[in-house]
């Protein structure tokens, strides 16, 4: 007897693009004349997608914990689980969003840089989600 599955679960937990690095940027790298040390934290929600799990939501926060940079983030595949219990993230969230990773990418490259000490739960995951990479991690 064969079950046939939703076609959720045949996608929910996989990994092929874990390791992917194409549509990376990287931070930049300043001279120490040029240095202006920042500190933020990162916070990134993630939702099940058929290409794995991608970034829907992101927070820049200060020291200060003023937020500087949010957004919802429109995934580039199929969304199969919102990830609501973990994430937050609902349906009507993401319904009329058109900020793409690579949007999100420019924008928190204005605010980071190589020298950036950035603070976070699960960070590498956060960043790889993201696809930037840090020069100096």
């Amino acid at each position: 007897m064969v079950i046939a599955f939703p076609l959720y679960f045949q996608y929910h937990v996989h990994h092929n693009n874990k390791f992917d690095t194409s549509g990376y940027k990287n931070t930049v790298f300043y001279p120490m004349s040029h240095m202006h040390l920042q500190v933020f934290s990162l916070d990134c929600e993630l939702i099940y997608t058929t290409a794995g799990m991608e970034v829907a939501q992101v927070t820049l926060i200060n020291p200060e914990c003023d937020v500087v940079y949010e957004t919802f983030v429109k995934p580039d595949n199929q969304i199969l689980d919102y990830n609501t219990r973990f994430s937050g993230i609902q349906e009507s969230d993401l319904k009329n969003v058109t900020t793409s990773l690579r949007d999100v990418q420019d924008q928190l490259l204005r605010y980071i840089s190589a020298h950036t000490i950035l603070v976070g739960h699960s960070l590498e995951c956060d960043l790889r989600s993201l696809k930037v990479s840090i020069e100096k991690l």
